[in-house]
C-alpha cells in the first residue's frame, strides 16, 4: 500500500525534471558502454566516473548523483565544470586489467578456465 503523500501540483523536485532524467541517462549509458566494451558485467564496480561540462548540467546531475552511483556501481563520481557545450564522461573501471580483453584471431574455443558451451563461442 502506498503510504507516502502524493506530490502536490507545482511541488515537483528538480530530479523530476525531464532534462535531469535525460542528462542522467546519458551518463548511465556511458558507464554501461564502458563496461560492455571491456566485456564486464553490468554489475561490475567502477572506480571513478569523471564528468565535465556546462555548470547547469552538472548542477542537475548533482541532484541525482546518488542514483547514478547506485545504478552504475560507481565508487567516486567527480563533477568538473568545463568549457564544452556537452557532457564529457570518463569512466575508469575498477579492474583496469580487463579494459580490453585479448581474443586470439580465429579462436572459437573457451578462454582459459572457462567451460565451452554454445553461448561462449567467440567469432
Amino acid at each position: 500500500m502506498h503510504t507516502s503523500p502524493w506530490l502536490a501540483v507545482g511541488t515537483a523536485t528538480p530530479a523530476a525534471d525531464a532534462g535531469v532524467i535525460t542528462i542522467a541517462g546519458t551518463v548511465i549509458s556511458a558507464i554501461r558502454k564502458a563496461k560492455s566494451e571491456a566485456r564486464q558485467s553490468m554489475r561490475a564496480p567502477v572506480r571513478t566516473v569523471r564528468i565535465s561540462g556546462p555548470a547547469p548540467h552538472l548542477e542537475s546531475l548533482r541532484t541525482v548523483s546518488g542514483d547514478i552511483t547506485a545504478a552504475g556501481n560507481v565508487g567516486t563520481l567527480v563533477l568538473e565544470p568545463g568549457g564544452a557545450q556537452e557532457l564529457l564522461v570518463d569512466v575508469q573501471l575498477a579492474d583496469a586489467s580487463s579494459s580490453a580483453p585479448d581474443y586470439p584471431v580465429g579462436g572459437g574455443g573457451a578462454r582459459e578456465g572457462e567451460r565451452q558451451r554454445p553461448g561462449n563461442v567467440r567469432r
